[in-house]
């Protein structure tokens, strides 16, 4: 009798120690299952902030274009003033000279 009791009080304190272990393995999991959850969070919401960050760079390549096409042509514009200002002036020197 005496060893089936220390039988029982052992498999008593196996089983404590079973559930205890159980209980601790579950809170962990829980603990791990909510991290997770919040790390997918952040991960969509980081996905967000990339998407829009994309766009913007998109808009600001899209704006610069503009902004070189519109200085390209402003320059060409100023180069031909420039050169129809240079023969008018080169012309009416000519003709003060052939006037002399």
């Amino acid at each position: 009798m005496a060893s089936l009791s220390l039988c029982e009080d052992s498999y008593r304190s196996w089983r404590e120690l079973a559930i205890s272990s159980y209980c601790e393995q579950l809170s962990l999991m829980q603990r791990l299952r909510h991290e997770v959850v919040l790390l997918h969070g952040k991960l969509g919401s980081r996905e967000a902030e990339i998407e829009t960050l994309k766009q913007q760079l998109e808009e600001a390549k899209r704006e610069e274009s503009v902004v070189e096409l519109e200085f390209s042509n402003y320059r060409k514009h100023t180069q031909k003033l420039m050169c129809d200002t240079a023969v008018d002036k080169t012309e009416q020197w000519l003709d003060s000279l052939s006037s002399n």
